[in-house]
């Protein structure tokens, strides 16, 4: 036979394993009262258990829950492509629920790890001992148009996880921490569009966590960076301690067009306390900040080497004894005077590092407490800026 011949039919099998996710793309199926013996997950046999559908699942698949209650579910080593995500939805939003049962289950309701490009989409999670969702050591997870309620310590918990996208999430309730808590260096988070509502502790927590090292995904250099953190509404939080938006050992931070109100202790934080840096290369702009009756002040900035762009900003305070901001300085020395520290501590004056003039303020308590010492007006402060 003239191997010529099978030029043709090698080129044709050659196709077929090229675009063979696009073609075998299917649709697994989850019901709640399914039999725990089904292991195929169609429509007309589907499965009960999420991790099962979840190890059955190839880049371009989408596997969806029916109505009603299900498990707590461990998807790992489970991974899609950047252009063909494995997709985990319900059928009807925010009708598949996982819920924890009293004294059974683990301490998160879903965990993803050593995972990438999943997205989870219109589930409800409800009373988990620990997270609503982990994301350990796993990266490209979208979590979008969930709904997290009255999780024991966080919504939404990650560590050692890169390129995420937290969008469009509900999470309400008192947990004892955080509604979204990043942690252990990882990088590049869209946080956007999400209601947090009533966590004691921090509405959103960036900690990068040195101690903790490096993951699958991260290095950990104990930063967190590139981050954006837009139109979020954070609500009624901080009663045990905690800003609004906290950022510990962060860098190349974006908070922008942010609604907060009732924030019990600090509206937005920057500082070094478990990170590996004092947080620094941070925007914050066109944010609307109302803080609660006996608040800490409204921005804290505690020794960063800069710059902080804080720009068209509005801001309430009404306690008497907290400010717009709280500054501690990154190496003042007293001798050297405020303009010759303020110029060391940001660099160049036209960054217009902390404070600049066409910024929007409403607030009964004093302006700045820089130091502990105390500027009662804007005009006040603007003495000590650089000429």
């Amino acid at each position: 036979m003239n191997r010529y011949h099978l030029k043709p039919p090698c080129f044709a099998l050659i196709l077929v394993l090229f675009y063979s996710p696009l073609l075998l793309a299917q649709r697994l199926w989850l019901d709640p009262q399914a039999s725990y013996k089904n292991t195929q997950c169609t429509q007309s046999q589907p499965c009960r258990r999420v991790g099962l559908a979840a190890d059955l699942a190839h880049p371009g698949d989408e596997i969806v829950l029916k109505d009603g209650q299900y498990d707590f579910a461990h998807i790992d080593s489970v991974n899609g492509t950047l252009g063909d995500p494995i997709v985990i939805r319900a059928q009807n939003p925010l009708q598949a629920v996982l819920k924890a049962r009293q004294f059974e289950g683990p301490r998160d309701l879903l965990e993803i790890s050593n995972s990438q490009h999943i997205r989870i989409q219109g589930l409800r999670f409800s009373n988990a001992a620990r997270a609503s969702v982990r994301i350990n050591n796993s990266q490209f997870i979208d979590i979008v148009d969930n709904q997290m309620l009255d999780s024991g310590l966080w919504g939404i918990f990650t560590n050692h996880s890169n390129d995420l996208l937290l969008q469009n999430n509900q999470i309400i309730g008192k947990s004892r921490q955080h509604g979204i808590y990043l942690s252990n260096s990882g990088d590049r988070a869209v946080i956007n569009n999400n209601l947090i509502q009533g966590p004691r502790g921090c509405g959103i927590q960036l900690n990068g966590d040195l101690r903790f090292g490096a993951g699958r995904f991260v290095q950990g250099d104990g930063i967190i960076s590139d981050i954006e953190i837009r139109d979020n509404q954070i609500q009624n939080v901080g009663s045990a301690g905690g800003a609004a938006i906290n950022l510990d050992g962060t860098r190349n931070v974006v908070i922008v067009n942010n609604s907060i109100s009732e924030a019990y202790a600090a509206g937005i934080a920057m500082f070094k306390i478990d990170g590996a840096i004092a947080s620094q290369n941070i925007s914050i702009t066109g944010n609307s900040i109302t803080m609660a009756e006996k608040s800490r002040s409204a921005i804290v900035v505690m020794h960063s080497p800069g710059p902080i762009d804080i720009a068209n900003n509005r801001i309430q305070v009404s306690d008497q004894h907290a400010f717009v901001f709280d500054i501690y300085a990154a190496a003042y020395e007293p001798k050297k005077g405020w303009r010759r520290y303020w110029q060391a501590w940001f660099g160049k004056p036209e960054l217009n590092a902390l404070v600049i003039g066409d910024n929007n303020y409403h607030h009964q308590a004093s302006f700045a407490l820089f130091d502990q010492i105390e500027f009662a007006s804007l005009d006040a402060w603007q003495t000590i800026l650089p000429k």
